[in-house]
C-alpha cells in the first residue's frame, strides 16, 4: 500500500494543486493551522476514495507521458483481475496485459496525450484466466495555467458484452442475407423442379424464422437500452432495457418521435446521430439527456450505428444505450473535491508556495499580495531571491536540510524585499511534498510586518517614556488625544440617549443603544484614568467613606475575583472620612484588586483593610513620601507570588508589566499612582518572592460627614426648559448639532455658533435677548472666558455654562473658578446638562434686567 498512499499524496497535493484546475473561489475562513489543514485533506481524500470504489469503470489519473501513474480506481482489479499495485510500481506493466494485435495501436493512442491530444479508442485486454475481454478507453490530457501539460485523466470501460451482442447481431445479420440470397437464386431457376423448389423455400422461411426469434431474444435480453429509430425520427422498435430506463412501454414509444424522449429541441439538426449517419458516418458515439415518463432527466450514452435493408439501403439507425448517472456523479465529485482543495491554497490569509530546485513552481495570490508581485515576475524564480541578503544563507542552510529530511524548526522569521523595495518579516513553516513526481517545499508565510513593527515602535516608545521622566510622558499623550476623544464620546453617547428617549424600554433596538452608551462611559472613564494618571485633569473631591465605598463594589469584586480566592475584611468602625474624587477611588480599588488575582493564580486569601492613622514627624520620616497629620490608610494584601525588589522599583512605571505579552497594558498601577498625588496622598508597596504583597494607601483625613447620594435615574422631564433662550457655542459641528437638538426637544429655543465672532453677531443680532451662554471653553478665536465678559457687559443677568475635553492648562480652570463660571467635562450625559441649565436658570430668577440692551 506504499506505493498507493504515494499515489494519493501525489492525487491530493502534487496532481492537482494547479491553478487551471480552480473551478471556483470558497474558502474556508482560515486556514487555522497544519492539522485543521490535515484534516480537511483526509475528509477530502474519504469522499473522493468513496466516489471510485461506486465506480464500475476504472477511473485513472496519469502523467502525460504514462510514465507515472498518479491514481488508479478500484474498478481495475474487478475487471483486469489484476492488483493496482503492479502498475503504481511500473506503469509499463500495463501492455503485458493488452492483446498482442492491440498493443502497436495501443502505444500510438497513448503518445498523442503528451501531445496534448485527448483519444478515444477502443482495445482487447487478456485477463489472467486467459478470457479476452473488450475495453473503451477516453483520456482527457490537463494543462496548468501557463499551458504546460501536467496530467491526463482518463476512463476505462468494459464493453464486452456490447461486442458480443454487436457480434452476435452481425452474424445473424450475415446468416439472413445469406438465406435470402439463397432464396433469390433459387427463385430465379426457371426450370427446376416444382415440389424442390417449395421444399426449399419452406426450409428457407423455417430457418430465417429461428433466426428472427433468436434475433429477438438477444435484442430483448441485452443489459442496455437498444432502440431502432426509421429515417422520419420515429422509434420503431424498442428491448425491454430501453423501456426500463425511460419508463415507458413498448406501445408508447413506438411511433413517438425521437425529440420526445431525448432531450433535444428539434430534430435533424447538425448534430442528431441520425443526420450524422445519413452523412455517411458510420458510428456515432454522443452524450445525451434521456427524459423518463415522470419528468426527471437521466444522461446516457449513445453508441449509434447505420440500420439498413436486404438491398444496404439506409432505413435508420440502431442505437445502443447506456445509463451514466453514476459516472457524471462521480465526475461531479472530483470537480468538487478538486474545486475545495484549489480554494484552500488560494484562498488562504496566509502566503503558500512550493519550491523545486531553488525556484518558485507555485505561489498563491495571498503570497503574491505581500511582496506586490505578479504571478509571472516570481514563477521559476529562484527563492533566495526574494529574501534580505542577511537572511539567505540561514533560509538556503534550512531549505538543504529539510530536503536531506532532517528536522528544522517548525516555524521562523525571515525577512523578504517586496516590489517596491520595502522589507516585510514573514513567518514561515514549511515541509516535504511530492510535486510532479519529484520532492519539493512548501512554504507557508505569514506577513507579521505589523505585528513586529507594533513590537518595535513599543520598544521605541519605552525607551522613550523612560528618558522623558517616565511617569510624566504618559500626561503628554493623554493630554494630546483627550480633547478629541472626548468630543467623539460626547457624539456617541449623545446619540444613543436621543435615540433611547424617542423607544420604548422594551424595543429590541433599546438594549443595543444601552450598551453603546456604556461602551461611550468606559472609553470616557480610560480617558479619565490617563488623565488622571498624568494629573492634567482635577478631581472632583467629595466627602468619602471607604468602608462605604468598599461595601458598595464588594458585587463585583467577587465577580472579578472568581471563587478560588477568599475575601476578607478588616475595616475601622469608625473610620475617618476623606476628601476624594469617589470614581477616581473605586478605580484604584479596583485596580490593586485585580492586581492581587492576578498575582493568586492557584486561589489564596485577599484581605482589604481600614485604618485611621496619626502620624507625627518622626514616624512620618520613616515612610516614603508621608508626611505629619490625621490619614485614612486602606491596605489591600494577598498571598500570591511576592515581588522581587526590582520589580518593586519599577512597578509605577507606565507600560511595565511582568505579566504575559497581551495580558497586561502596564498602566494599572500607573494610574493607581496617580489619582493618589493627585488626592495629596501616598502609596506603599510591601513584597517578598512567594510571600505575597501589601499595597497601603493613605488620604488625608476630613472632619466632615459624607453627603447622601442622590438617585441619578431621575426623570430628565424634572429639568425640561421653559422656552429659555440659549446660546450655544461650539467648534465642533457634530457636537454643536447634537447639543442643540437635545436642549430644542428639552423645551429651549436655541442659537448656535461655532466661533467668538459668530456668537457676538448672533448676540447683537437678537439684542442680547438670551437667557444663557452654553460654550465650549476653547474656541478657534478666542477662549469662552473672554467671550463670557463680553457679553456679561452687554446683559449683566446671563448665566455662563462652560464645558471642556481639554485637560490642560488652555482649560484655565483656575480663571474659571475665580470668575464662578459652571464647569462641565466632556462628554456630557443629557441629565447632567439639562440638570446644570435648570439650576443656573433658577438661580437667575428674579434678578432685574439689566446692561446694554436692558
Amino acid at each position: 500500500m506504499k506505493d498507493q498512499d504515494k499515489s494519493n499524496e501525489q492525487l491530493m497535493r502534487g496532481g492537482d494543486n494547479q491553478e487551471d484546475e480552480a473551478a471556483g473561489a470558497g474558502s474556508v475562513e482560515d486556514m487555522a493551522d497544519g492539522r485543521a489543514f490535515k484534516q480537511t485533506e483526509q475528509e477530502m481524500w474519504e469522499n473522493f476514495q468513496l466516489m471510485t470504489e461506486t465506480i464500475e469503470d476504472v477511473f485513472w489519473i496519469s502523467s502525460p507521458g504514462f510514465d507515472e501513474i498518479f491514481y488508479l480506481s478500484p474498478g481495475y482489479e474487478k475487471i483486469w483481475g489484476r492488483s493496482r499495485q503492479d502498475l503504481y510500481r511500473s506503469p509499463e506493466a500495463l501492455i503485458e496485459t493488452i492483446h498482442p494485435d492491440d498493443r502497436e495501436r495501443f502505444w500510438a493512442e497513448i503518445k498523442k496525450h503528451s501531445e496534448g491530444i485527448a483519444t478515444d479508442f477502443e482495445y482487447r485486454i487478456m485477463r489472467p484466466d486467459g478470457s479476452i475481454r473488450w475495453i473503451h478507453n477516453r483520456a482527457f490530457p490537463r494543462r496548468d495555467k501557463d499551458g504546460r501539460l501536467v496530467k491526463v485523466v482518463g476512463t476505462a470501460t468494459d464493453i464486452t458484452e456490447r461486442k458480443q451482442a454487436e457480434e452476435e447481431i452481425h452474424r445473424y445479420r450475415c446468416h439472413l442475407e445469406e438465406l435470402i440470397k439463397e432464396r433469390t437464386d433459387r427463385l430465379i431457376k426457371t426450370n427446376e423442379q416444382l415440389q424442390v423448389e417449395i421444399l426449399d423455400r419452406y426450409r428457407a422461411e423455417d430457418t430465417s424464422r429461428l433466426a428472427y426469434a433468436e434475433l429477438n431474444q438477444i435484442f430483448d435480453g441485452a443489459a442496455e437500452g437498444i432502440c431502432l429509430i426509421d429515417i422520419d425520427y420515429e422509434f420503431v422498435r424498442v428491448n425491454r432495457a430501453f423501456c426500463t430506463l425511460t419508463g415507458f412501454s413498448k406501445d408508447e414509444l413506438i411511433g413517438c418521435r425521437c425529440s420526445e424522449i431525448f432531450h433535444t429541441s428539434t430534430c435533424g439538426s447538425l448534430g442528431c446521430p441520425l443526420v450524422r449517419i445519413l452523412n455517411g458516418e458510420e458510428f456515432v458515439e454522443i452524450e445525451k439527456e434521456l427524459r423518463r415518463k415522470d419528468g426527471s432527466r437521466v444522461p446516457c450514452l449513445m453508441a449509434v450505428s447505420p440500420f439498413r435493408g436486404v438491398q444496404g439501403e439506409l432505413r435508420g439507425i440502431v442505437s445502443f444505450i447506456r445509463d451514466i448517472s453514476d459516472r457524471k456523479r462521480a465526475e461531479e465529485l472530483l470537480r468538487e473535491s478538486e474545486a475545495k482543495y484549489s480554494a484552500l491554497v488560494e484562498q488562504a490569509q496566509d502566503g503558500v508556495a512550493i519550491v523545486q530546485d531553488g525556484v518558485f513552481k507555485f505561489v498563491n495570490s495571498s503570497a503574491l499580495s505581500m511582496g506586490g508581485y505578479s504571478y509571472d515576475e516570481m514563477l521559476g524564480k529562484p527563492f533566495l531571491d526574494f529574501i534580505t541578503s542577511e537572511a539567505r544563507q540561514m533560509a538556503s542552510w534550512l531549505s538543504d536540510r529539510l530536503l536531506c529530511g532532517t528536522k528544522i524548526p517548525p516555524l521562523f522569521e525571515v525577512k523578504f524585499i517586496c516590489k517596491d523595495g520595502t522589507i516585510k518579516y514573514g513567518e514561515v513553516s514549511s515541509s516535504i511534498i511530492q510535486y510532479e513526481g519529484r520532492p519539493a517545499i512548501m512554504v507557508i508565510v505569514r506577513d507579521v510586518t505589523s505585528r513586529k513593527r507594533l513590537e518595535e515602535e513599543k520598544e521605541k516608545i519605552r525607551s522613550q517614556l523612560l528618558h522623558a521622566q517616565k511617569m510624566e510622558a504618559i500626561g503628554l499623550l493623554a493630554g494630546g488625544v483627550a480633547h478629541d476623544f472626548n468630543n467623539l464620546l460626547t457624539m456617541i453617547q449623545g446619540h444613543a440617549t436621543l435615540a433611547l428617549l424617542e423607544i420604548s424600554e422594551d424595543d429590541p433596538v433599546a438594549m443595543d443603544l444601552k450598551e453603546i452608551r456604556l461602551a461611550a462611559g468606559r472609553a470616557a472613564n480610560l480617558t479619565r484614568q490617563l488623565l488622571l494618571f498624568s494629573r492634567k485633569q482635577p478631581a472632583e473631591p467629595v466627602c468619602l467613606n471607604l468602608n462605604q465605598t468598599i461595601d458598595e463594589l464588594l458585587k463585583m469584586i467577587y465577580r472579578v475575583i472568581g471563587e478560588d480566592i477568599k475575601i476578607r475584611l478588616e475595616l475601622e468602625p469608625n473610620l475617618w472620612t476623606t476628601l476624594a474624587d469617589e470614581g477616581n477611588i473605586e478605580q484604584v480599588i479596583m485596580n490593586l484588586v485585580i492586581n492581587a488575582r492576578d498575582a493568586m493564580p492557584r486561589g489564596g486569601e485577599l484581605t482589604i483593610r481600614t485604618e485611621n492613622l496619626i502620624l507625627d514627624e518622626k514616624q512620618a520620616a520613616c515612610l516614603p513620601e508621608a508626611r505629619p497629620g490625621q490619614f485614612v490608610r486602606l491596605s489591600i494584601t494577598d498571598t500570591g507570588c511576592g515581588m522581587s525588589s526590582e520589580v518593586m522599583s519599577r512597578i509605577f512605571e507606565p507600560f511595565y508589566t511582568t505579566k504575559e505579552f497581551g495580558k497586561g497594558s502596564g498602566l494599572g498601577l500607573s494610574v493607581v499612582y496617580g489619582i493618589i498625588k493627585q488626592h495629596e496622598g501616598w502609596i506603599n508597596v510591601s513584597s517578598l518572592p512567594g510571600q505575597g504583597a501589601t499595597f497601603a494607601i493613605c488620604l488625608p483625613a476630613s472632619l466632615m460627614r459624607p453627603e447622601k447620594k442622590v438617585d441619578e435615574a431621575i426623570s430628565v422631564r424634572k429639568f425640561q426648559g421653559q422656552g429659555e433662550r440659549v446660546l450655544l457655542v461650539e467648534d465642533d459641528g457634530g457636537v454643536r448639532k447634537l447639543t442643540a437638538t437635545m436642549l430644542q426637544q428639552n423645551g429651549y429655543l436655541v442659537y448656535t455658533a461655532a466661533s467668538s465672532r459668530e456668537a457676538l453677531s448672533i448676540f447683537a443680532q437678537e439684542r442680547g435677548n438670551f437667557d444663557l451662554l452654553l460654550s465650549d471653553v476653547i474656541l478657534p478665536d478666542q477662549s469662552a472666558i473672554e467671550l463670557a465678559d463680553q457679553l456679561l457687559l452687554l446683559r449683566p443677568e446671563l448665566q455662563i455654562l462652560l464645558i471642556s475635553g481639554y485637560p490642560d492648562k488652555q482649560a484655565q480652570w483656575p480663571t474659571i473658578r475665580e470668575r464662578g463660571f459652571r464647569l462641565l467635562h466632556k462628554p456630557v450625559s443629557l441629565l447632567t446638562l439639562l440638570k446644570s441649565l435648570r439650576e443656573l436658570l433658577e438661580k437667575s430668577r428674579g434678578e432685574k434686567p439689566g446692561g446694554h440692551w436692558a
